[in-house]
């Protein structure tokens, strides 16, 4: 199974990787998992990913030049499914587990 993960933050999420029954399946070559920056994807001399939202209010939202930009570099199979987390989002179930588990190529995009 391949993961790509894109990220704002892969030094975060790397030693997640590496640890525990992660880092043992990645070893064992069961998984296949990269890690992405989404700022290397960035036009913005400053690397910048995130703007403020354009009708106004408190925090910031992800640009899509970037995530774009990062996927269309990944060249992903025509099979492949894209998850964008969200809070949104519907909750984790082991049914969508095991769903999950019949995909063989996922790329998560972490939008924190």
């Amino acid at each position: 199974m391949r993961f790509n993960i894109l990220t704002l933050f892969p030094e975060v999420i790397e030693p997640y990787c590496t640890a525990s029954i992660i880092g043992r399946a990645r070893k064992k070559k069961l998984l296949d998992i990269t890690v992405v920056n989404i700022r290397d994807y960035s036009t913005d001399k400053h690397r910048k990913a995130d703007d403020e939202p354009f009708g106004g209010g408190p925090g910031m939202v992800m640009t899509a030049q970037p995530i774009y930009d990062c996927l269309a570099a990944l060249k992903l199979p025509k099979k492949h499914r894209v998850i964008l987390t969200s809070p949104q989002g519907r909750p984790w179930t082991q049914a969508l587990a095991k769903e999950f588990a019949k995909e063989k190529n996922i790329t998560i995009i972490c939008g924190h």
